[in-house]
């Protein structure tokens, strides 16, 4: 994924529908350049975001990622997370990774 963003940022709304299906409404506080990923998101900007559940032939995958995609869903306004996010053409931003939550 050429597009890779690591981000810190805030909860400012949860669109929640079901442990797999929600998206969140953020800030970005702070993005982590890398050599190998010039971030393309920008901080203080807002984001919605949708997470990119991981999945084998139609079923959800029993692993970390997917976990951790879970638990964030459960976040209330004012938290914070770390995470890697990406930009997919026509379909908006998506958390590939959660690496840290409030």
């Amino acid at each position: 994924m050429q597009n890779l963003s690591v981000v810190t940022a805030r909860v400012d709304e949860v669109l929640f529908k079901g442990d797999t299906d929600y998206q969140l409404k953020v800030t970005v506080l702070a993005v982590e350049q890398t050599a190998a990923y010039p971030s393309i998101a920008v901080p203080n900007n807002e984001y919605l975001l949708t997470p990119n559940f991981r999945y084998d032939n139609e079923k959800l995958m029993n692993n970390d990622v997917n976990e951790s995609l879970k638990k964030l869903g459960k976040l209330s306004k004012g938290k914070e997370f770390k995470a890697e996010i990406s930009l997919e053409n026509q379909k908006g931003w998506f958390i590939q990774k959660v690496l840290s939550l409030d």
